[in-house]
């Protein structure tokens, strides 16, 4: 569970970094 939430976190922070 805890895999997703940090995946889904990274992404988040990732998107508006390009």
């Amino acid at each position: 569970m805890m895999k997703w939430i940090i995946i889904v976190v990274l992404l988040v922070i990732s998107l508006p970094a390009y």
